[in-house]
């Protein structure tokens, strides 16, 4: 990927998202479709100057909606 800021693209707040937060120090963030773990770990590491453990991604696909 390009640059750091291309791959981090906002923070996602939610409920599940601030219960991680609270419980067990894991952060959300929404990034970039063709970025890989270790473009994100990098990333963060960079921007927030932390130390990552580890990095769980997921696809969130839409929902179907009839019209």
């Amino acid at each position: 990927m390009n640059s750091y800021l291309n791959i981090i693209q906002k923070p996602l707040i939610t409920e599940r998202a601030t219960s991680l937060k609270a419980l067990s120090n894991q952060y959300v963030f929404r990034v970039a479709t063709g970025a890989t773990k270790n473009d994100i770990k990098g990333a963060i590491q960079q921007l927030f100057k932390v130390q990552v453990l580890s990095v769980n991604t997921m696809l969130v696909h839409g929902k179907f909606r009839r019209m």
